[in-house]
Parts: structure tokens; sequence; C-alpha cells
């Protein structure tokens, strides 16, 4: 919060707090003139003095940012999404195995893969509500099959996926893959070296 004090030449002052930047508090406004005033008409008599007092204080509100709350059933809504902030992160599963987290990267099955040697696959796809528990999953597959999950296509929008008939928002990957671009609400997560 910072305060701004202005005085005018007739000895109006005004007081203003203002929040910092994003804030969503309100602006609080306080005038006052509060000031003394004097008038001597000879040097030799008394000085006469008045003071007067007006305070008025007003408040505007300012927007705030509103935000729904992650879906955590069902096929529509958005699930819990942490892009764009934590693009570039890593998340250690349960296992120990270390996923960077590529906020609007896509790994669809048919790309070439991050290492040229061969091309990128689903091995299963389930609804999750969380990137989490996608990554979950894939350390939890590697513990039941011989082919290793290596990374993971998560989509928080619910509602795109299963409305374009993925049956699935959280998408088990053989390998990471070579870049490929899609939407915020879209994340791939692999594991180091996989």
């Amino acid at each position: 919060m910072s305060i701004v004090t202005r005085t005018s030449n007739s000895g109006l002052s005004e007081t203003t707090s203002q929040p910092k930047a994003d804030s969503s508090t309100s602006i609080a406004s306080s005038i006052s003139d509060s000031g003394s005033h004097s008038t001597k008409s000879d040097p030799n008599e008394d000085s006469t003095a008045t003071a007067s007092s007006h305070s008025e204080t007003s408040t505007i509100a300012t927007p705030s940012k509103t935000s729904s709350a992650a879906v955590t059933s069902g096929t529509s809504g958005m699930a819990s999404n942490p892009c764009p902030g934590q693009n570039l992160t890593t998340v250690t599963g349960s296992d120990g195995s270390i996923f960077t987290l590529l906020c609007a990267v896509d790994w669809p099955s048919g790309i070439q893969t991050a290492y040229g040697n061969g091309k990128v696959s689903d091995l299963t796809r389930s609804t999750e509500y969380t990137l989490k528990s996608c990554i979950s999953q894939c350390v939890q597959w590697n513990t039941e099959n011989n082919e290793k999950c290596k990374g993971v296509i998560y989509t928080a929008n619910l509602t795109a996926s299963f409305s374009g008939g993925q049956d699935g928002n959280c998408f088990l990957k053989n390998s990471v893959g070579k870049y490929y671009p899609n939407s915020d609400a879209s994340m791939a997560a692999g594991i180091l070296g996989g």
C-alpha cells in the first residue's frame, strides 16, 4: 500500500491510499482542510486566527480477478492447470523419476521422438484432474509393464478433450517428443533423459 499526500497553496491537503498493482482492495481517499489562517491589518494589532475543519472520505472499489475453482469430477470444465506459472519446472514422481513440465506443448502420436529414434505413441489414457495425478499414472504404469512410460500429456480443458473424442485428458507416452505447440491448457511432462 502506498500513501500519497498533496497540499495545495490554500492549505487543502489530500491523502490517498493506493493499493499495489493487481490488488483487489479498495482505494480510500481522505480530504481534509484543517489549516489555520491568520490575518493582520496592523502589526500592532492582535492577530485573529480562524480554523476550519472539513473531512470527507470516499471509497472506490477496484475490479478483482475472478477465477473458477478447478473441477474435480466429470468430463467438462477446467481441471487444475499449473501453466503458465510452472513452465520449465520439475515434478518428482513417487519413484524418484524427475519430469520436466513444458506448458502449451503436445506430443501427439506419430511425431518424431525428441531423440530422433522413432515415433511417439500413446501407451494408455485416463481422466485425471491434476498434472501430478497424471504423472502418478505414468509411474504406476512403469511398475506394471515392460514398455516404459517416459512422458505424459495432460490437458486441463476437459471439455475440449472429451468433445474432441479423446476419451481422456491424461495420455501416457512411450517417449518425449519434438516440440509441438498447443494451447495453454495442454502441457507435456517428460522424464529427464527419457
